[in-house]
């Protein structure tokens, strides 16, 4: 089942800020999860999935 653009492009979100709230080390990870499942309204349980998944793939272009 495709997920749909809403979704694709909340997870990026997610991960991105994640990525920028984690980058000096201050905060630890589950005050980071805590203020992300706030914001976003998801439980840390979620938050932490989402950034643990691998990233989408982009589409290659194909070879004709």
């Amino acid at each position: 089942m495709a997920k749909s653009e809403n979704t694709i492009n909340r997870t990026e979100k997610i991960k991105a800020e994640y990525k920028e709230l984690r980058v000096d080390r201050i905060k630890s990870r589950n005050e980071v999860e805590a203020i992300l499942a706030k914001k976003y309204n998801r439980s840390t349980y979620t938050i932490r999935e989402i950034v643990s998944r691998p990233d989408y793939p982009t589409k290659k272009p194909t070879k004709n």
